[in-house]
């Protein structure tokens, strides 16, 4: 959306004597006639008309207008965008003020008012709930440029449920923003990046990441340029009394690698209490509230910097010694640690390798530990006066690998059993102690074929085995090499080359994230690379609530005829309502046109309906659209996302009953202004990334629909959201010309909706019923099902099953190659499911880690009489009538 957003704003920009930032201080909400005052926000920036903008000409801000749903809420009003206006660097996410710390008690935002002038520019939100009214304002300075002051104030105005605490969200998913947790006070609550795992259904885990750290550093990712970090800081909340007495009440972050929750309780606690809050406090806070006219103020601000580290913003916390010096490389990312090992600080050295960074006064004794893509150096630091350079500094030997160009490959590299993370964002942190790798991290490294892939990797030195693949469609090529320190080698390796034919078999990924989302950071050209680099044909774009298309990505990287695309959205229901107590889960649709200009790129609203009503506002608007049931089943820690596992209502989907009963009745139920019910999605992910326990789940439902005639045309996707997860794996192959450079989209969609689809995680699967492929209906009780398994060396296979109207029928040995022929004869309409499978070979554990080799066909149908198919209900009815 954004780039589509700068492409149209540009002609109106070079026509402006400046950018915004030279207009001052503005606030208004955006119109028509005003939209030129938004500059481009970049990737993560999704505000557009109806939209509120806030400037001081350094910094722009973007509330949502009141009437747009805005993640985890039925409406706006919150912070969506925040970005330095001459950099189009924006990579927030969302802030939203909670009542009592429930994502379902955030005040509904009844009025937006904002007003400017030289010296300032404000915006305040105004919301109510339960007797509350919740006023949260805006304010940038001018002696204090670039920063954000936020208040917010909630009073009680009327009677109503309790609120014995507060709390504001910061969302970044998935670790889209990097947090650094820093306790000002006295560094006891600072976790630097090592973060706790929070499992937010269970209460134990969220009060064990209770902490007083007063300071929150989110880094952009640096592979996102221009970059940006974000330091969010508590300054304090007070209870207010009428008469304007205000006394301070405890606070606390919650800090993890998806979500900060800064909050604050109610009321004073009586006597000396505790500053880190336990669970007599939390259970204390039950019992709070505020009376009427009072009132709980709470104070913060959010600073930002194109540098991307921490050290920019906490030079400003810091008062010690300022420490600087020289490295021998710009690659590296440098954490400050006091001698009791207290994560202070972290920078990042400009393009030259200079660094500098501020200490806290007391500290005189520290290491900067310095992390490069091929090691990591300790350096000692002690100071005794204001200043101390350390000069330069070595990180240690380094080789340099050249690149083979000009063949799309994903290379794998192994050194003592272990592969180095390429795109490394070289913060070190871990979760409950343990790496996980975010956004454009990855231990596969992605060529696409094209000018700008990378020409070199600087690695440790040392000997490496290098596995080069492109997907399941082609061989594996190995080579070893040795790299020598202040050497460049060349890496010799045979390009993969296709081994397996797919005539009429377009290999096709509906479910794809990119940095768009708000739950990723990795680029779209990233993104792009890897899907070439995994001998993908056709990517769904399916941002989450944000429309958008990867086509002008996939052109401008010159691989338009080798990748095609469709502009798509992924429907990510996180609000609940009366309509929808748990939501709707989420959908993807496809394809639907972007509106650069709209609000999330013009996805319509559907926060607070029903799933059939946001089916039918889409088949109006865009009816040649796909619309496709996510992943239907989750383990997650919030199962709203897996719509069986809750139907909107809380109850999840039983297979074992019929449609008409409890509480799967709800599917069938018709809703006013709309001919779609809940059930009338067109297709549904049977496999969801590499988990079978969960196909075998949703298999369970999917097989229940089907004995009730309700055919849901079963995909395999991949749902990347980063490098490290594999895109186009699992993947659907669609039974249509397999010519991306002259895609017939009538076709695809043709095919996607009658189920002329196989899912595979590599194998390459056919079955032919007497005429009949996958979606296909054969007239007769008696047919010859034609089996034929292909798969590249590296894939095994051994084992074919045979799923008659749901139930295993037969059990057969299979291998690659091997053409098998059942005959099949039923007495009644039936529906034949079949899938292959195989062992996880050592070469096919390296290329594709975590899958199992697995392929299915969607459903052939026998129609014994002639007369349709029909095995359900409907068929019981009509024999009945006979």
């Amino acid at each position: 959306m954004q780039t589509l957003r700068m492409l149209i704003l540009l002609p109106v920009l070079l026509l402006l004597p400046a950018q915004v930032g030279a207009a001052g201080f503005f606030a208004a909400q955006l119109t028509q006639e005003n939209l030129h005052r938004l500059p481009a926000g970049g990737l993560d920036a999704i505000g557009g008309s109806g939209d509120w903008l806030l400037t001081d000409g350094e910094l722009c801000a973007v509330v949502s207008g009141a009437d747009h749903p805005t993640y985890l809420a039925l409406h706006g009003g919150a912070l969506v965008d925040l970005w330095h206006c001459a950099l189009a660097n924006d990579q927030w996410s969302v802030a939203h003020t909670q009542l009592n710390m429930q994502k379902d008690q955030i005040p509904p935002t009844t009025a937006i008012q904002a007003g400017y002038d030289q010296r300032q520019a404000w915006l305040q939100v105004t919301g109510a709930r339960d007797g509350l009214e919740a006023s949260v304002r805006y304010r940038l300075e001018a002696d204090r440029p670039g920063e954000l002051a936020v208040e917010t104030t909630v009073t009680r105005s009327g009677a109503g449920a309790r609120m014995g605490t507060f709390a504001s969200l910061l969302l970044h998913p998935r670790a889209s923003l990097t947090p650094f947790t820093v306790d000002s006070a006295g560094g006891a609550g600072s976790l630097g990046f090592d973060q706790p795992d929070i499992d937010t259904s269970d209460f134990r885990s969220v009060l064990a990441a209770v902490g007083v750290a007063d300071l929150q550093v989110l880094l952009g990712s640096r592979h996102l340029q221009p970059t940006i970090s974000y330091a969010v800081t508590l300054e304090g909340a007070w209870y207010r009394d009428p008469d304007g007495h205000e006394r301070p009440v405890h606070t606390f972050l919650i800090s993890g690698r998806t979500f900060s929750m800064f909050g604050a309780f109610a009321r004073p606690f009586p006597g000396i209490w505790p500053d880190k809050p336990g669970m007599l406090s939390f259970a204390l806070g039950q019992l709070l509230d505020l009376e009427q006219g009072h009132s709980l103020i709470f104070r913060q601000r959010i600073s930002a910097s194109p540098r991307g580290d921490a050290a920019s913003l906490l030079d400003r916390v810091y008062a010690g010694a300022r420490v600087s010096g020289q490295l021998d490389t710009a690659e590296a990312g440098i954490t400050v640690r006091d001698a009791a090992g207290t994560a202070l600080t972290f920078a990042r050295p400009d393009a030259r390798g200079r660094f500098d960074f501020r200490l806290p006064a007391a500290v005189t004794k520290a290491s900067a530990d310095v992390r490069t893509p091929w090691g990591e150096v300790s350096v000692p630091i002690s100071v005794s006066g204001a200043a101390l350079d350390l000069g330069l500094v070595s990180t240690g030997a380094v080789a340099t690998l050249a690149l083979p160009q000009g063949d799309a490959m994903s290379l794998v590299l192994q050194r003592d059993g272990a592969s180095p993370v390429f795109h490394d964002e070289l913060t070190g942190g871990t979760v409950a102690g343990r790496r996980q790798l975010i956004g454009p991290e990855s231990r596969r490294l992605s060529l696409a074929g094209v000018a700008s892939d990378p020409a070199t990797l600087q690695l440790a030195p040392g000997r490496y085995r290098v596995l080069a693949s492109r997907g399941p469609e082609f061989s594996v090529s190995e080579a070893r090499v040795e790299l020598r320190a202040a050497t460049t080698t060349a890496l010799r390796i045979a390009p993969p080359r296709r081994v397996v034919a797919t005539p009429n078999l377009l290999g096709a990924d509906f479910h794809v994230h990119s940095g768009v989302s708000f739950d990723s950071s990795l680029s779209p050209q990233q993104r792009v690379r890897d899907f070439a680099a995994q001998g993908g044909e056709l990517l769904v774009a399916t941002e989450h609530n944000i429309t958008y298309d990867l086509g002008p990505v996939v052109e401008d990287m010159g691989l338009d005829g080798i990748i095609a695309t469709l502009p798509g959205v992924e429907l990510t229901g996180m609000a609940r309502s009366a309509a929808t107590p748990t939501t709707i889960g989420h959908s993807n649709v496809f394809p639907v046109a972007p509106d650069p200009q709209a609000f999330m790129g013009g996805t319509l609203p559907f926060e607070g309906k029903r799933l059939g009503q946001v089916i039918g506002d889409y088949k109006r608007a865009f009816p040649h659209s796909v619309f496709q049931l996510n992943h239907p089943r989750s383990e997650a820690y919030d199962d709203d996302i897996s719509f069986f596992n809750h139907l909107s209502f809380g109850s999840a989907f039983d297979p074992s009953r019929p449609l008409s009963q409890a509480p799967n009745h709800v599917l069938l139920e018709r809703h006013a202004g709309s001919a779609y019910r809940d059930i009338d999605f067109d297709s549904m992910e049977l496999l969801n990334g590499e988990s079978l326990d969960l196909y075998r789940r949703v298999r369970s439902d999917w097989f229940a629909l089907l004995r009730q005639d309700q055919y849901k045309v079963a995909t395999a996707n991949s749902d990347s959201h980063a490098s490290s997860q594999l895109v186009a794996l699992p993947r659907s192959y669609l039974v249509v010309a397999d010519d991306p450079a002259n895609l017939d989209t009538g076709a695809v969609l043709a095919a996607l909706r009658r189920g002329a689809l196989y899912g595979s995680t590599g194998p390459i699967l056919r079955i032919d019923l007497s005429g009949a492929g996958p979606g296909d209906t054969h007239a007769g009780s008696r047919a010859t099902l034609q089996i034929a398994i292909d798969g590249a060396p590296w894939v095994d296979v051994n084992e074919a099953r045979l799923w008659l109207n749901g139930e295993l029928w037969q059990t057969l040995p299979a291998t690659p190659g091997a053409r098998l022929s059942v005959p099949v004869a039923v007495s009644r309409d039936s529906f034949l499911f079949v899938e292959v499978a195989g062992e996880a070979g050592d070469i096919y554990r390296v290329v594709a880690p975590g899958f199992t080799p697995f392929a299915f066909a969607n459903p052939v149908f026998l129609d014994v009489d002639g007369d349709g198919w029909r095995y359900g209900e409907a068929a019981r009815q009509a024999a009945g009538a006979d």
